[in-house]
């Protein structure tokens, strides 16, 4: 149900949005193209939704701006971001490799990444993956590279973190290394019982992020940074990030845990 301060909110958006505005914020089109990674994004009966969905639209209608929804492949969208001024992508990794791959708009949540096991199963840690336990992690992810950098010796890539809590419940693999709220959300996506699985030591944290290609016109990535700095003054983006059972990301920077 929306509250009274989101039905403010948004009444003011409307009103605003019926007011003629000037030349340079009726030129903002935008295209958005929006990975699948429940729950920042994902189609229900055939309609885009998600929280990065939600984030990025407001965004881009507190600006008087119009958007173009594209949903597309995780890996694809990271890749065509790269390539075409004026695009959007959202959720993203904010992480030292890919910071000049993009224009950041900024950071809309944190997710802390933690070893996953079998409830049945001993206690997994990075030693037990270091000595030869198998993990799965994300394919193409920030979650990979930390891998690499850990050195695990026996890791397999899963196409979406729906695949990965398949693997661990069937005993696949000894242990999963996924970020905190899409592995909830998988869970329950597949009906399982999280008591059936065991959190272990978190290993990173990241911050997840809105951000643009390269190239992007600067006084739309100004606007649209405003915005998001608005939504987070105003709990919007708080709010939006509730509605998916995400955490909210908190003021100090992501710790890096190994």
């Amino acid at each position: 149900m929306m509250t009274k301060k989101r039905e403010w909110r948004v009444a003011l958006i409307l009103v605003l949005g019926s007011v003629s505005l000037p030349a340079y914020a009726q030129a903002c089109n935008l295209t958005f193209l929006a990975p699948e990674l429940p729950p920042y994004g994902f189609v229900d009966h055939g309609t885009n939704v998600g929280a990065a969905l939600d984030i990025v639209r407001e965004m881009a209608a507190r600006q008087g701006c119009n958007v173009t929804v594209t949903p597309v492949p995780r890996i694809r969208a990271q890749m065509l971001t790269q390539h075409a001024p004026n695009t959007i992508i959202a959720p993203v990794a904010r992480t030292p490799g890919r910071e000049d791959q993009f224009t950041w708009l900024g950071t809309i949540a944190r997710e802390t990444v933690s070893i996953y096991s079998l409830a049945s199963s001993p206690a997994m840690d990075l030693a037990g993956l270091k000595s030869g336990a198998t993990v799965a992690v994300l394919r193409n992810s920030a979650i990979e590279r930390l891998a690499e950098r850990l050195a695990l010796p026996n890791v397999v890539a899963a196409p979406d973190n729906t695949a990965l809590v398949r693997m661990l419940a069937a005993g696949r693999v000894d242990a999963i290394i996924s970020a905190r709220s899409l592995t909830v959300n998988a869970m329950r996506a597949e009906g399982m019982d999280p008591a059936r699985f065991r959190i272990g030591k978190d290993v990173a944290e990241f911050d997840v992020a809105a951000a643009m290609s390269n190239g992007s016109d600067p006084a739309i990535v100004r606007r649209l940074r405003k915005s998001l700095h608005d939504m987070k003054t105003d709990d919007s983006l708080q709010e939006a990030l509730l509605k998916y059972r995400i955490t909210p990301p908190p003021d100090n920077p992501p710790i890096e845990t190994e």
